[in-house]
């Protein structure tokens, strides 16, 4: 499956856009499966060079949780010991963060 389609890229809101949303809307859930790993996509953009897309979201890991920037090309680049590959979850329905993300994680962030 493709991690980001071009219609699924379209409807992000660019880079910046819910910077003042308190809570901003998740619009795509990516996930590397069996290490725990877990981006929530709020933003996105084509970098200058449109080389490469950037993200801005929550990012759940091994060493806790923080909102910050990734890539599509590290999201495509990352791999657990066994080979598993970064996965988008074709089921997920977007949703204000505060709903998307719950629990202990979800709720010391917002």
């Amino acid at each position: 499956m493709e991690l980001l389609p071009l219609e699924l890229r379209a409807s992000l809101p660019p880079l910046g856009a819910q910077a003042d949303n308190r809570d901003p809307i998740v619009y795509v859930r990516f996930r590397l499966p069996r290490r725990g790993w877990v981006w929530f996509v709020t933003e996105g953009s084509p970098n200058p060079e449109g080389t490469d897309f950037c993200f801005f979201g929550f990012v759940v890991g091994m060493f806790g949780a923080e909102w910050g920037h990734f890539s599509l090309s590290e999201l495509n680049a990352a791999q657990s010991p066994v080979g598993y590959k970064v996965e988008r979850d074709a089921n997920f329905q977007r949703g204000p963060f505060s709903c998307v993300v719950r629990g202990p994680v979800g709720a010391q962030h917002f």
